[in-house]
């Protein structure tokens, strides 16, 4: 193995910091006194119905804020100035990555509290 590819083996194993299935929330279905319930899990853990009950309510209040709109038109402005100034095909495909980004997070966000009241 020559030494460059070393180099960026060492560099990427120890600098570069990858996300794991347990870090992201999931749910996960799963088998209660012969129910089939949806659970929550998040670092390798399940989370309470309060911990749940709390991170919804958090999304539902986070999606109303007056700070994130103001963080999507961000968003969504950076976006389309760097579309307008794009010279290559890499700029273009930056700007939709920003809006795919931002959808990711806009649907995380509207998923996990639409069971709020």
């Amino acid at each position: 193995m020559n030494i460059k590819r070393r180099i960026l083996q060492h560099l990427t194993k120890h600098l570069l910091k990858a996300v794991t299935e347990d870090e992201i929330l999931r749910t996960v279905q799963a088998i209660r006194e012969g129910r089939v319930v949806s659970e929550y899990h998040v670092d390798g853990r399940v989370l309470s119905p309060n911990e749940v009950v709390s991170l919804q309510e958090e999304a539902k209040d986070l999606l109303k804020s007056e700070v994130w709109k103001l963080m999507v038109k961000e968003l969504e402005w950076v976006a389309w100035v760097t579309r307008r100034k794009a010279k290559n095909e890499k700029d273009l495909l930056a700007t939709e990555y920003l809006f795919y980004n931002l959808d990711i997070m806009e649907n995380f966000l509207k998923e996990l509290s639409k069971n709020v009241k």
